[in-house]
């Protein structure tokens, strides 16, 4: 229960965030539709980076789009830092680095990171709900700093493993487990969802499109004259590549690999998939993995094969070498 006064707030922040998406959305139709009549270096951080989603992304939702780039005019604030989970100490590293690394979904131990890729010219922020200083793509203060660093062009990896919980293959094995959500059909969520489920297929692909977006804007700002922006991105392979072809019809597995979008996105970027299992590299279960990227010194892990000799018992620890691997590249990477 909430007062009167506070429920009418409510409702009006509700009314005035429905206006602003509407007024963004319009606008941005009207740049796609003629953009001379806007003067494009005078937009601001939201408006730019709805416009570049929709160009790249044509036939994106407007639910998912329009949620991918929030309100950012408080990165223009004063105070605006002192919103952020990381401490002075770890923003004053940041800004005065001369490289900076990025790993989102990293998990809970960024010490590993900070070990092995951080030197003297290079800072790497782990972005995680998991961490010792816990942060949330969500949050749009995490996203719009975010955003910020990636425009500094000063960004030289983005890596990580968006939540793969709406897209698993296990979702589709009619076993009375959690159900399908989506398809290839409906990419962002069956509409017969229930609010949840369909909150969840749209939180989820929200992650996915921030964590692309960082790659657009690092790309967008970065000097001609420095490499590419690393990216190195983590899913489930798609099942139509290591499934039987009976078993495929059957189940009609979902894929982000399949998606218009990431199509886009892996043409605009040369972004390239490397296929393996990660039980000859740790794991305990076979765990058929993809690894987009642009970095060819990956390349080897494509192929790599292999499944414990009773999957249902393997139950050991599991050690995450192809985390290693790709934090080798990043550091041994020239950063001088």
């Amino acid at each position: 229960m909430i007062s009167l006064a506070g429920g009418q707030r409510v409702l009006e922040w509700l009314e005035w965030y429905q206006v602003h998406q509407q007024r963004k959305l319009a606008m941005v139709r009207s740049l796609l539709a003629d953009d001379t009549q806007v003067d494009r270096r005078g937009l601001d951080l939201e408006l730019a980076l709805t416009y570049k989603l929709r160009q790249l992304f044509p036939h994106l939702p407007d639910e998912v789009m329009m949620r991918v780039a929030p309100h950012l005019e408080m990165v223009k604030t004063e105070n605006f830092e002192s919103n952020l989970p990381w401490n002075r100490h770890k923003r004053r590293r940041l800004r005065q680095a001369k490289h900076v690394i990025l790993h989102l979904f990293s998990g809970p131990d960024h010490n590993y990171w900070d070990q092995r890729c951080a030197n003297a010219n290079t800072e790497v922020l782990c972005i995680d709900t998991t961490c010792s200083t816990p942060a949330n793509l969500h949050d749009r203060n995490v996203f719009g700093y975010l955003l910020t660093l990636c425009a500094s062009g000063r960004v030289r990896a983005i890596l990580g493993g968006p939540p793969c919980r709406t897209v698993s293959a296990l979702r589709y094995q009619n076993d009375g487990g959690p159900g399908v959500l989506r398809t290839e059909e409906h990419p962002y969520g069956l509409p017969t969802l229930s609010p949840a489920d369909a909150e969840l297929v749209i939180a989820d692909s929200v992650l996915m499109f921030r964590f692309w977006s960082l790659l657009m804007v690092a790309e967008e700002m970065r000097e001609e004259t420095d490499p590419p922006t690393q990216f190195f991105m983590e899913q489930p392979e798609d099942p139509k590549r290591y499934r039987s072809e009976e078993d495929v019809r059957q189940h009609e597995y979902f894929s982000v690999f399949r998606t218009a979008e990431w199509k886009a996105l892996a043409e605009k970027y040369n972004l390239v998939q490397y296929h393996f299992d990660q039980h000859p590299l740790g794991h305990p279960k076979r765990k058929p993995t993809c690894l987009a990227t642009n970095v060819q010194e990956v390349r080897h892990l494509d192929g790599v094969r292999g499944a414990p000799s009773n999957e249902a018992d393997a139950g050991t620890q599991f050690r995450a070498m192809t985390v290693e691997q790709r934090c080798e590249v990043s550091r041994t990477w020239s950063l001088a």
